[in-house]
């Protein structure tokens, strides 16, 4: 339907399958795991391996890099990946919404949340990472968001328009970190039309990859977007008005 190399692929896939005969269970539903499901299907031209993949979020893996894009609009299932053949192909069980809570190699079983019992052949493990929180009071707080999911976009959209609606005025946030995924979270929020700061640990944004020199070049640019830096500053705590 696209005519890329990749939904040709799987059109041709789609011819009857032969008989299965080995399992391979993927815990996990994001970019790694759909990455491992398409390297998989390429080479199994014999069709041996079925393949289950479970996931806890409710969408089928998506492109987390194009995540800040749904801040301006756009719908979370233009980033899906794999589609539109890959989840449909008969030898290839997608369940979202699920998660592992127990694993027992000696039998090589697992079983989830939904207290399914899933037997493997063999067993990925695709977690990746999770949205780590300063150790600082308050950072459970209400108000306090996390940035890595389509959830957490919801989330930060939905207090943004709650609490300007509320206030009646510009709503002012700020944002811990000042990597990647921060500065992505910065722009969001500005695009969603409230103020930003962003709080930087370090000397410079991006210091993980970035030099002296391009960071003070991307704060330039970043406050030229409207995102007022603080870089050298450590947060210590969140305090919520009375």
């Amino acid at each position: 339907p696209h005519g890329d190399e990749t939904s040709q692929t799987y059109a041709r896939d789609m011819l009857p399958p032969a008989p299965r005969s080995r399992h391979v269970v993927v815990i996990g539903a994001g970019m790694v795991a759909h990455r491992f499901v398409e390297s998989l299907r390429s080479q199994d031209t014999d069709h041996v391996w079925a393949i289950t993949v479970i996931g806890d979020e409710p969408w089928r893996p998506y492109d987390r890099v194009q995540l800040t894009s749904t801040f301006s609009g756009v719908d979370p299932a233009a980033l899906e990946l794999g589609r539109p053949l890959m989840w449909s192909h008969p030898n290839i069980t997608l369940r979202t919404s699920e998660t592992v809570t127990s694993i027992h190699p000696g039998t090589r079983t697992l079983v989830t949340s939904l207290g399914a019992t899933e037997h493997y052949d063999e067993l990925v493990i695709a977690t990746g990472s999770f949205a780590a929180k300063p150790p600082i009071a308050g950072v459970d707080a209400p108000g306090v968001h996390v940035y890595r999911t389509v959830h957490d976009v919801v989330a930060l959209k939905a207090e943004v328009a709650k609490l300007s609606q509320r206030l009646g005025r510009t709503v002012r946030g700020a944002v811990v970190g000042g990597g990647l995924l921060g500065l992505e979270a910065a722009g969001g929020m500005v695009a969603l039309g409230a103020e930003c700061t962003v709080v930087q640990s370090s000397g410079h944004l991006m210091s993980a990859q970035l030099d002296a020199g391009g960071g003070e070049s991307l704060r330039l640019l970043i406050e030229h977007l409207g995102v007022d830096v603080r870089t050298g500053s450590r947060a210590s705590a969140v305090v919520l008005d009375a």
